[in-house]
Formats: C-alpha cells, sequence, structure tokens
C-alpha cells in the first residue's frame, strides 16, 4: 500500500518516492511513471551493455540519431534558448572556455579565412552582409551602394518599418553575453539564390529591399535555409 506519493516498484517490489521513477507518456498524452524503478532500470542497462554486441548495436543507434539534421538543429536552438535565458552563466562559460580553448579558436580562425580564401562566393556575400553592418553602425554610405537600388537612409527606413516593440539601433547585431538583439534576415535566404558575381540580377534579388527584414537573432538561427514561397 503506497501513500500516493510513492510507488512499488514491478521488479524489485520495493516503494520508492515518484521521483524514483522516470516520467513517461501515457498513449492518451498524459504523463505517468516508468513501472520499473531507476534502479533496476539502470541494472538492465548495464547487463545489457555488458555484452559487447549490444553495446556496438547501442552506439550506433546513438549515433544515427544524433547524426539526424533535425535533431542537431534542435538541439542547436535549445541551446540558443538555454544562453539568451542564462546571460551571466554564458558568458562566464564563453570567457572560460576560450581562455582554455586558444588552440581551438585558431583553428576555428584559420577555417574560416580558408574558406574566405577558397570559396569566392561566400567571401562576396560576406564581405556585402559585413559592409552593410558598418555602414549601418557608421550611418553612411558606403561603395556596397553601388550595387543595390538603395542608400543606408533608405535601408535603415525600410528596417525600421518592420521592427518589432522591443527593436532599436542599440540591439542590432549578434549577441555577445545572451542578450537579446536582431539582425538583418533574407526572407528568401542566400543559399536559394544562384549567384555567378556581384553584378548579376540574382545577387539583386537577393540583396533588395523587398527580401530583407529585422529579424531576432535567435529566430534568424531557428530559421536557417527554410523558406516558403509567397509567405
Amino acid at each position: 500500500m503506497t501513500d500516493g506519493t510513492s510507488k512499488v516498484c514491478r521488479k524489485c517490489g520495493l516503494i520508492y518516492p515518484f521521483n524514483w521513477f522516470y516520467k513517461q507518456i501515457r498513449e492518451n498524452g498524459t504523463y505517468g511513471r516508468r513501472a520499473q524503478c531507476k534502479k533496476c532500470l539502470l541494472d538492465t542497462k548495464h547487463k545489457y551493455l555488458a555484452n559487447p554486441e549490444n553495446r556496438k548495436k547501442q552506439q550506433k543507434t546513438y549515433k544515427e540519431y544524433h547524426n539526424k539534421l533535425e535533431v542537431k538543429k534542435r538541439k542547436r536552438n535549445n541551446r540558443i534558448i538555454w544562453e539568451i535565458k542564462n546571460k551571466e552563466r554564458t558568458a562566464i562559460n564563453l570567457k572560460r572556455w576560450k581562455k582554455e580553448n586558444p588552440n581551438k579558436i585558431k583553428i576555428l580562425r584559420l577555417r574560416q579565412a580558408r574558406k574566405r580564401s577558397n570559396d569566392p562566393l561566400w567571401r562576396m556575400q560576406n564581405n556585402m552582409s559585413r559592409a552593410i553592418r558598418k555602414s549601418l553602425k557608421d550611418n553612411k554610405n558606403g561603395s556596397w551602394t553601388n550595387l543595390v537600388d538603395y542608400s543606408i537612409e533608405e535601408l535603415k527606413m525600410h528596417l525600421e518599418q518592420g521592427w518589432e516593440d522591443w527593436m532599436s539601433w542599440d540591439n542590432y547585431g549578434r549577441p555577445k553575453n545572451g542578450e537579446q538583439k536582431w539582425v538583418i534576415d533574407h526572407i528568401k535566404p542566400q543559399v536559394l539564390f544562384i549567384i555567378i558575381d556581384q553584378y548579376c540580377q540574382e545577387f539583386k534579388d537577393c540583396w533588395a529591399l523587398n527580401n530583407l527584414q529585422p529579424l531576432s537573432w535567435i529566430e534568424n538561427s531557428k530559421k536557417h535555409a527554410r523558406y516558403m514561397e509567397g509567405a
């Protein structure tokens, strides 16, 4: 007999509090508790993995699941949301990671430099983004305006018209310590354009005002290359 806050394990027959049993979703969508306690389930798992063949099978299943694109995106989005909600811890963790991993930082910078060197189209798009960010920060036109049909003033006016209530020029850009920021988003993602050079029509369509919008950094990260025609 239990008191409503405990449960009998079906395997060992002992009574434990509810938190000793893992949650389980029932067929009707409600949450219940597993029939076996955590200790018994762990013992069963250890016995199963003691067999080398079972361990290899479990490792293969684990790797296949975590290599799925949708799983990687979900994990990335969850990490971004956590960082936004835990700004101070994010800043401390990032500072510590940089201090403890100087070689990894060098490798990341070398990879980016190599990509800029080997991929001219990526370099061109990246240079365009950087030039626009600099113009918005300095509030003056740059050479990039020769490639499009609008000025920095027209771009700023267009973006301001699409602002949400919390957006301003003070919180534009990529967040450094988990703060809420917004960025310029391509409604139709850049990767969906067939760009030959900065003078082709595809480049102009990619950077046209009607393809640019202000979007929170976290929503932009979730979006990736998703696009719905006419949305």
